[in-house]
């Protein structure tokens, strides 16, 4: 596997066919990182007829989603994934999350769709479709779960690790376990690229805030998955602009001292920790009350949830109460994983500073429990958001 790769997260229609592009051509790299969630398969699929360099040197990973587990949803998801990219093998497959979709993080069900999920894995790895398989955001006792139960243990790991956040323990397992750490969000969203440590660092040896990030990681052992659809960035990834200089341990020690446990992105660490089965649904409806009295409510973020309130609830039937379909129609449009995580920007989900909460609502997006058991004291909540 290439040490460096072009992440799409975010990216669709032309302006991922033409990262895709610039990045195997001109930046000369060699892996492309999708996922089934992120919708842009097809986009990646025209970049791939577009260059001339044959298959087998390019690396393709894809992802599995949290819908797409248990036994027959990866395997219909696996020939989708497959059918989307339009090759007849991907070279690595990971299951994207250790949740499954529409359930507590607390359930058990979550652990049997991992291991049905990775057995899936196993199979088409053995039959030749997958030519590596690993997962994404898994934390130790995550990735125990495959070990223990299954024939082939994760290959990668690919998690989030940046200055503020290196993920430390997460690393420190893989590396017990023999399993390769990509990481991902190097750049936390672009913030730390204004950082005035990673500024000063880049200055010192002439190169990016964006390589000194990225070199960072790789010092660290990883792999690396920068993104961006803008042609000049993905220039700044390319291997001579990487692997042929190093940072200084005085540079590293600065750097260790950004961490503050900050993350950017999901923390996997929710996924089957609470052990009462209610924190989850405890978490939505304090999300939800965040959300009435303005504390989630910034700008797009707040028209958005607005705009498409409207019609969640109509199409579910839950209630007939007018001051229901008021009261909750914003929530269920926070539950719904392709409004909220396709519409809104990453730099606006950020904005709102609970990413936490926005996490635990996207990863209730199956709506299989009675909309009720979201809110067994809505009625208490109604009154206290009412004074």
């Amino acid at each position: 596997m290439p040490r460096i790769g072009l992440g799409t997260y975010m990216a669709s229609g032309k302006k991922v066919t033409n990262a895709v592009i610039w990045a195997l051509e001109l930046a000369r790299l060699r892996l492309i990182d999708t996922a089934a969630i992120y919708r842009n398969g097809q986009e990646i699929a025209q970049a791939l007829k577009q260059v001339n360099k044959p298959r087998d040197s390019i690396f393709i990973t894809s992802k599995l989603s949290p819908y797409q587990m248990g036994t027959e949803r990866a395997l219909e998801g696996s020939r989708q994934i497959m059918a989307d990219l339009e090759v007849d093998y991907l070279d690595m497959m990971l299951i994207h999350w250790p949740g499954f979709a529409g359930v507590s993080p607390s359930s058990p069900l979550n652990r049997q769709m991992r291991i049905e999920t990775w057995q899936v894995m196993e199979r088409l790895y053995k039959q030749g479709k997958f030519k590596a398989i690993g997962v994404s955001n898994f934390e130790e006792r995550h990735l125990r779960d495959i070990i223990d139960n299954c024939e082939i243990k994760p290959m990668v790991n690919q998690i989030e690790v940046h200055p503020r956040f290196p993920n430390a323990e997460c690393r420190r397992a893989c590396e017990k376990l023999g399993i390769v750490v990509q990481a991902y969000s190097s750049l936390g969203r672009g913030e730390l690229l204004r950082h005035p440590t990673v500024v000063r660092i880049a200055e010192r040896h002439h190169h990016t805030p964006a390589q000194v990030l990225l070199r960072w990681a790789l010092q660290l052992g990883c792999a690396v998955l920068p993104k961006s659809v803008h042609k000049e960035y993905i220039l700044e990834f390319a291997e001579d602009q990487l692997l042929t200089w190093s940072l200084s341990q005085h540079d590293m020690d600065e750097l260790a001292h950004l961490a503050d446990g900050h993350k950017y992105e999901w923390d996997p660490r929710m996924v089957a920790f609470d052990r009462d089965g209610a924190g989850g649904d405890r978490a939505l409806l304090q999300a939800y009350l965040g959300y009435l009295t303005g504390q989630l409510s910034t700008g797009p973020v707040y028209l958005e949830l607005e705009s498409w309130g409207e019609h969640s609830i109509l199409g579910l039937g839950c209630f007939q109460q007018a001051s229901f379909l008021e009261l909750l129609s914003p929530m269920l449009t926070a539950l719904r994983l392709n409004d909220l995580h396709f519409r809104l920007g990453a730099d606006e989900m950020a904005a709102i500073g609970q990413l936490r909460q926005l996490q635990e609502l996207e990863i209730r997006v199956g709506m299989n429990h009675d909309i009720g058991d979201f809110f067994e004291d809505a009625p208490e909540a109604v009154k206290a958001v009412d004074d």
